[in-house]
């Protein structure tokens, strides 16, 4: 199961079926034969895999596109800030890498798109997917910096420090696709290692560590400087300084999402590439099986990464909700009145 790219063990998530569990399939001479009620429990497993990615991802499809829609729409309405333009690329990427994922998901792509297609399909995904996240990163840090040196946060972030922030948070992203490239048309160079390494490190390791890092140290001067910053904070600036509570609140919320749903799945990539082919195929069958179904398991909880911001925002933000119920009431209004003439 150790794959010769992260891309391929993509496709294999991505397209389960009875032979999909490379380690149940190669079995150890050295294992015990297997018995019945152990062959049931292989193929119940192999069966319940494909069942199982397809109906998180439905959930996440269905609650995350809408959604991915209702923050772009609401976050344009509101007065245009750093955090508001990064949680407008936040909710762009969700919606792009849940779009384009979905025809790799339904088995669209198998009709339509060669072996090689398909891979290039998945790693354009990844784009947007690693996007996300190193946009999470450019909300810890703007985050940190208001809560750090409130003062000081106009003179940093400006809308134009922040788009450029953006353009090189998506520039990093397109590091997994870049390599992938290299790899299909220069064979040759044998770079699979590299190209597996440059994916775990734009997608879990480098972001995961800034995002935690970022958090935990946020927090800590949230706790310090709350009760300063609360003394001389006037009453001119009380809505400014709730809005600002808004959406720290809104970051800590997004990063644990992001730990409980990414986390699980980014440690059995690290794990996967510094165990060789033969390490991983000396697992028995079902002990393979078991893990095979864990792997993919914790794949398809990350879809729900991508689709949980808009009802952080709804549960955190009173503007945000205010602005969003508004929106959609409005639209039901207009409908109503041109069914009506």
């Amino acid at each position: 199961m150790s794959n010769t790219s992260s891309l391929e063990s993509s496709l294999n998530s991505h397209n389960c079926s009875e032979n999909c569990n490379a380690v149940a399939l190669n079995t150890n001479s050295s294992c015990p034969a297997l018995s019945v009620e152990e062959m049931r429990t292989i193929r119940a497993l192999n069966d319940a895999i494909p069942i199982h990615m397809t109906t998180v991802f439905s959930l996440a499809l269905v609650t995350g596109l809408p959604g991915s829609v209702l923050a772009l729409v609401t976050f344009s309405r509101m007065t245009l800030r750093p955090t508001t333009l990064y949680m407008c690329m936040l909710a762009v990427s969700d919606f792009l890498y849940l779009s384009i994922t979905s025809p790799l998901m339904y088995k669209a792509s198998e009709r339509h798109f060669t072996y090689n297609g398909m891979l290039l399909l998945i790693a354009f995904g990844r784009i947007f997917q690693c996007f996300s996240h190193w946009t999470l990163v450019l909300i810890c840090l703007e985050r940190f910096v208001s809560v750090r040196f409130p003062f000081k946060k106009s003179e940093i972030y400006t809308i134009k420090n922040s788009v450029l922030s953006s353009c090189l948070a998506l520039v990093l992203s397109t590091a997994p696709f870049v390599m992938v490239i290299i790899n299909m048309f220069n064979e040759s160079l044998q770079l699979h290692k590299i190209e597996t390494l440059v994916f775990n490190l734009d997608y879990i390791i480098v972001p995961g560590c800034l995002i935690v890092i970022l958090t935990s140290v946020t927090a800590f001067f949230l706790r310090r400087g709350l009760r300063r910053r609360n003394q001389i904070t006037s009453d001119a600036s009380r809505g400014s300084s709730n809005t600002e509570t808004e959406l720290t609140r809104m970051m800590f919320l997004t990063v644990i999402c992001f730990i409980v749903f990414v986390f699980p799945f980014g440690g059995f990539l690290i794990v996967e590439s510094t165990m060789t082919r033969w390490s991983l195929n000396r697992f028995c069958p079902l002990a393979g099986t078991i893990y095979s179904f864990f792997v993919k398991a914790t794949n398809s909880y990350s879809f729900l990464n991508h689709a949980v911001n808009v009802y952080i925002y709804l549960a955190c933000s009173r503007g945000f909700r205010k602005l969003s119920l508004r929106l959609v009431c409005c639209r039901q209004r207009l409908r109503g009145d041109s069914s009506s003439a």
